[in-house]
């Protein structure tokens, strides 16, 4: 990872301050205190964080049907009920008929 990425994560986490006192540091150094100053403070790298949710009021699906995209079954925006496994198998029979 480089400098500058663990610069900015310690900015996001702690602000400006605690990046400005590692900044000076050796990369394995530096590594080492992100690390210490990262720890309790619940930051987590991009690709691990959850989506934002939808804001109040708004409607996930009209967005994705206004873009273009077909909307999910509700059973899978959590929407709806969930199927029975009676239904899934009777659906399954009829599909390959």
């Amino acid at each position: 990872m480089p400098k500058a990425r663990i610069l900015e994560a310690v900015r996001e986490a702690r602000g400006p301050e605690a990046a400005q006192l590692i900044d000076h540091l050796r990369k394995p150094d530096m590594a080492k205190e992100a690390e210490r100053l990262l720890a309790g403070s619940g930051w987590l790298p991009e690709p691990l964080r959850r989506p934002l949710e939808p804001a109040a009021g708004g409607d996930a699906g009209a967005e994705g049907e206004a873009e273009g995209g077909a909307s999910l079954p509700a059973f899978l925006t959590g929407d709806g009920e969930i199927p029975d496994a009676e239904d899934g198998a009777d659906r399954s029979e009829a599909a390959a008929a």
